[in-house]
């Protein structure tokens, strides 16, 4: 019953297989060859059970189907030589002589296999059916046993020239054969002949199906399943196995039939039992020792996905440097999974902006337009990844072929393409098995996050030092402007004090006659000439007005203007400002008020300089005040310091007055008078608010238009670079 169901699974499977693989590509005759390998093995399977248990047991019916089955295997050995010598390629190359030889001598063991020339009859001499061999044996034995060697022996040259993909697809052909045709000598003749024990027979054609599979495999190459994996088990059970049927034949054969030649039933029993438990208790280390022995051979190379992951990612999250990140990277994989040649390939648009290579051969000139065309359609693919054996024949198949490459992974940041990783054969001469692919694809996607992070911080980097480049041009042009200026305003200053000091003088005598002509002239002045010369006497005094302000804003900005402090009451000056001014405001009925106040402190500052300070801040107040207006003087002091307020009803200064109030040449327009007609330069607050800050002092401004102004200037006791400190004590 087990008998007939492995060989049914077996016809199942074989018949599954050959399909599989042939319409996978018709047009390859080693698919071709394939299914026939396949069809000849199905059909020996059944026609071998048929002649193991014939329909009728008479001599004929036996010797029929036992040259048939002589028959079917006169085509295998043929098939599988022609196949062997055609794998992986698509066309038969075999030397035509050759070829032709091959198939005649199939064609003559086949038929001298129908006909009594290989088995002439049959015999029973134990009662067992013993085939005649006749004289057409040895063309048989030459056609299938001799062919399956030269198989054998050329598979082998072929293995051992081969590298890459190939020699992996021979292997397994390899891995195949060997342990197909080991089980069947094991099974039908070691056993049989040797051991007299046909237990096993009916593994010998079901052995079959490792050739079957591991060929379909070889010529497929799907990452549906890792033939390793399979194999290392198939191994495995398949030795354990053997040892244990074998050790179990040898001992109850050596000591129940050498040693112990006159055991009992019971004694055999007991002597089976206790084989069984040696070989029970055996299982398991014989199991190991295989399994140790088969993984070192198959899976020397292995490596430990978790852990290359880890440490990819810890590069990645340590290394923000692009060209270090990738070289990094590509180092590890290539070292790791054992990878010739890996490419990392950065695009932008159409064309390639970086190309980063590990190789132990010859780099490559990549084609800017085909590799860009190959990482668009890896990006389009469902699975985001090309396997070469997996491609049918298009483009990008041949792109692949061109540059050597049996991956190309595509990276993706957020559906922006920006590039791809192109990896080689692996220099240990085997395939990407389905962990490799399986690393590789979830690899991309970390890869990218971080080369596009690496080109981002490349990006600020270079925008970084462009800017830097940029400011320290501007830096260098605004200290090239400012030295400029500082050389100008220098030579304006060295101007405005010359031409001052030029002016000065001829426009005091000028002043100077106008006045003698005006009060000391012998003779009476007519009306009309006093009046001009009257307006010739104001204007010269506006004009040396002017030259002294011009000379003094020279001086400050010059950073020749000092102060020569000294101790004084505050209420002293004010009273004497008050007195050279009162006249004038009586002139324009204005009322103007001192409030009368006993000081407690002296000041320390320049006396002439805040006198000048005073008459400019009163004086506007009386120019800016309308006809029977009011202004006010108040003495403040405090603790820390001293304040004038002067207080006027005028019309107040708007906020845009405010803000250009203590600058050079501005006036105000809100006056009851028009601008012409008001005598000044508008540099007197100007230098109003440099003498007070010369003192460590502030002017605050308090108006509104229409309520009038109030103009308050803060004096300290004690000056900022240090002096006396006016409270009864020095220092």
């Amino acid at each position: 019953m087990i008998e007939i169901v492995a060989n049914i699974i077996t016809l199942i499977l074989n018949t599954v297989l050959g399909l599989f693989v042939y319409y996978r590509n018709t047009k390859s005759w080693t698919n071709r060859l394939f299914l026939l390998l396949t069809i000849f093995t199905t059909v020996y399977i059944v026609v071998n059970y048929i002649s193991l248990y014939p329909p009728q047991t008479t001599p004929e019916s036996q010797l029929f189907w036992i040259r048939i089955v002589m028959f079917v295997c006169s085509f295998i050995g043929p098939t599988l030589f022609i196949l062997v010598d055609t794998f992986p390629n698509d066309k038969i190359k075999l030397n035509n002589n050759v070829l032709l030889i091959v198939l005649t001598l199939c064609i003559f063991s086949a038929t001298l296999s129908l006909l009594p020339y290989v088995f002439s009859g049959i015999e029973y001499p134990n009662g067992t059916p013993v085939p005649t061999p006749g004289p057409g044996i040895p063309v048989f034995f030459i056609d299938f046993v001799g062919l399956f060697i030269a198989s054998f022996i050329l598979l082998i040259v072929k293995y051992r020239r081969s590298n890459g993909v190939e020699r992996i697809q021979r292997f397994y052909f390899l891995i195949g054969v060997i342990a197909t045709f080991s089980i069947m000598a094991l099974t039908t003749v070691v056993f049989v002949v040797v051991f007299k024990f046909s237990g096993l027979v009916f593994m010998g054609p079901i052995s079959i199906l490792l050739l079957i599979a591991s060929l379909a495999y070889a010529i497929v190459k799907h990452r549906f399943l890792d033939i390793r994996i399979i194999v290392v088990r198939a191994v495995v059970y398949f030795f354990v196995t053997i040892v244990l049927v074998a050790g179990y034949v040898i001992t109850v054969f050596v000591i129940g039939g050498v040693l112990f030649t006159n055991l009992s039933l019971t004694q055999e029993r007991y002597l089976s039992i206790a084989t069984s438990i040696v070989l029970a208790f055996s299982l398991q280390p014989l199991q190991g020792l295989f399994e140790k022995i088969t993984s070192r051979l198959l899976f020397h190379n292995r490596y430990e996905p978790n852990k290359l992951l880890a440490k990819l990612s810890r590069i990645m999250a340590s290394t923000i440097t692009l060209n270090d990140l990738i070289e990094q990277i590509l180092n590890v994989m290539a070292q790791k999974i054992q990878i010739s040649t890996i490419h990392m390939v950065l695009i932008k648009g159409p064309n390639i902006e970086l190309l980063k290579s590990v190789t132990t051969e010859k780099e490559l000139e990549f084609d800017e337009s085909c590799v860009v065309k190959i990482i668009t359609i890896a990006s389009q693919n469902p699975e985001k990844i090309l396997i070469f054996q997996e491609v049918g024949e298009s483009t990008e198949k041949g792109i692949m072929r061109e540059y050597n490459l049996e991956i190309t992974l595509p990276l993706i940041v957020k559906e922006e393409l920006i590039g791809a990783l192109f990896f080689g054969v692996k220099s240990s001469g085997e395939i990407y098995s389905s962990t490799d692919i399986e690393v590789l694809k979830i690899l991309a996607p970390a890869v990218a996050v971080a080369v596009k992070n690496s080109l981002s911080y490349e990006e600020i980097k270079r925008f970084n030092i462009t800017l830097e480049e940029k400011v320290k041009k501007a830096t260098e042009k605004l200290e090239n402007a400012n030295k400029q200026l500082k050389e100008l305003d220098a030579l304006k200053d060295e101007f405005i004090s010359m031409a001052s000091h030029e002016l000065r003088t001829p426009m005091t005598a000028i002043k100077s006659y106008v006045w003698m002509a005006l009060n000391k002239f012998p003779n009476e002045l007519n009306p009309k000439m006093k009046d001009y010369l009257s307006i010739a006497y104001a204007s010269t005094e506006r004009m040396l007005s002017l030259v002294s302000d011009l000379l003094t804003v020279s001086r400050i900005e010059g950073r020749r203007y000092g102060i020569i402090p000294e101790q004084f009451y505050l209420y002293d000056i004010l009273k004497q400002v008050y007195n050279e001014l009162r006249i004038k405001a009586e002139e324009r009925q204005i009322k103007l008020e001192l409030k009368d106040f006993i000081s407690q402190h002296q000041v320390i500052g320049d006396k002439n300089k805040l006198i000048e300070v005073f008459n400019n801040i009163i004086g506007n107040a009386l120019k800016y005040t309308a006809i029977g207006g009011e202004v006010k003087i108040e003495l403040i002091e405090s603790s820390e310091n001293t304040s004038v307020k002067v207080i006027d009803n005028g019309m107040g200064i708007s906020e845009e007055g405010k803000k250009k109030l203590f600058q050079k040449f501005g006036r105000l327009e809100n006056s009851y008078v028009k601008m012409s007609e008001i005598p000044g330069t508008g540099l007197g607050l100007y230098i109003t608010k440099q003498i007070v800050e010369m003192h460590g002092g502030i002017i605050i401004v308090e108006s509104e238009l229409g309520k009038g102004s109030a103009f308050i200037i803060q004096l300290p006791y004690k000056q900022k670079e240090g002096g006396v400190n006016i409270n009864g004590s020095t220092s």
